[in-house]
């Protein structure tokens, strides 16, 4: 059984792909297994302060130029690529986390290495950028994990072994969401979630839209938890007339008060733009009997049960998710009954059956 695991990610945020990530690294730890940390230096995110050897590099997004983004990546790849030739002698396995740190998968491959694809995605801009990334993945992976079976119908590489392994719900969520029970909103206040990048195909003009639609409702507040830092989210909604029932917050390592104040959690991603591959935020939401709303296609399909745990729903339906809403707020007996079956559903997304899956497929 190889001892060490070298994990490349690119950029070290609150995404829902590095919080899984963070899961599974500390899986391995908890199985003996030694974890070397190759990811983004100086940006606070999920990977921050973990158990392991960080071997930081450099990568930063450009918010005022695509180019300058571009080369940016390119010059992160090849560091990527030379630091990992440090264990062309070593018994590792490389596990490459999203198909972003193409370098990762190019180094392991030429060292001999197993090369493990962690996917979390499907929606990569742009297309050239993907059907590159596609093609090194094809060529370089040992094993392509995914976090949904419709994403693995997606993106599986004909002649690579492929797993599918949802994600899960760590511990402490489960153990926080235990001593939160749900309860029935108020007359006074039913408080709505979304959190997502601040990008227009996560849905946020659509939430903007559903919150003027109801802003005549006072007892609905909106809280959006944008996946940045404040001058970025400040600058990105500063594009929109943001209507007063929404308040905006930056991403935290802790995302569990916002779940405890929440009555109703939305997934608002355009279809057309960006196909969820499974929805991490709709399974906690669940665990603290939270009902949600979420696209009718890929990954959240495998995880709402329409009509029971919520509804699914295309956002650029505004008027349709907004009638969900009112039928939620106005009908107590409705919303207690869906968050009961929430709370049953997100059960089948334990940590324990995670783990296990996890460290058997990275480790063999």
């Amino acid at each position: 059984m190889t001892s060490r695991v070298v994990c490349v990610h690119l950029l070290n945020d609150f995404s829902g792909s590095t919080r899984v990530l963070s899961q599974a690294i500390a899986a391995l730890r908890r199985a003996g297994v030694e974890v070397t940390l190759h990811a983004s230096a100086g940006s606070e995110g999920f990977l921050s302060g973990m158990d392991v050897v960080h071997r930081p590099f450099e990568y930063r997004r450009s918010h005022r130029s695509k180019l300058a983004t571009l080369r940016g990546y390119a010059a992160s790849q090849l560091r990527v690529f030379r630091d990992l030739w440090q264990y062309r002698d070593q018994d590792a396995v490389v596990l490459v986390n999203t198909l972003l740190p193409f370098g990762a998968g190019l180094a392991g491959r030429l060292m001999g290495k197993r090369v493990v694809y962690y996917v979390h995605e499907t929606s990569i801009r742009p297309r050239l950028l993907k059907m590159f990334l596609s093609r090194v993945a094809r060529h370089t992976a040992s094993l392509e994990i995914f976090v949904s079976n419709y994403l693995r119908e997606a993106e599986a590489h004909p002649g690579v072994r492929a797993v599918t392994i949802p994600n899960a719900l760590t511990p402490e969520m489960i153990a926080d969401a235990e001593a939160h029970p749900a309860t029935p909103a108020g007359s006074e206040r039913f408080v709505i979630l979304m959190a997502c990048s601040p990008r227009d195909y996560k849905g946020v003009p659509e939430l903007l839209e559903v919150a003027r639609q109801l802003v005549s409702r006072e007892a609905i507040r909106f809280e959006l938890v944008l996946n940045g830092q404040r001058e970025e989210i400040d600058a990105y909604l500063g594009r929109f007339d943001v209507p007063p029932n929404v308040e905006a917050f930056p991403a935290a390592a802790d995302v569990r008060p916002f779940y405890r104040r929440a009555h109703l959690v939305l997934n608002l991603s355009r279809p057309d733009e960006w196909i969820e591959t499974f929805g991490l935020t709709l399974v906690e939401a669940m665990a603290y009997g939270i009902p949600v709303i979420a696209p009718p296609v890929g990954g959240p399909v495998e995880v709402v049960k329409e009509g029971e745990t919520g509804f699914l729903i295309n956002g650029s339906n505004t008027r349709q998710v907004t009638e969900a809403i009112t039928r939620l707020v106005d009908s107590p007996e409705l919303w207690l009954r869906m968050s009961r079956s929430a709370k049953e559903r997100s059960r089948a997304f334990h940590p324990a059956r995670f783990e296990e899956e996890i460290v058997r497929a990275v480790i063999g």
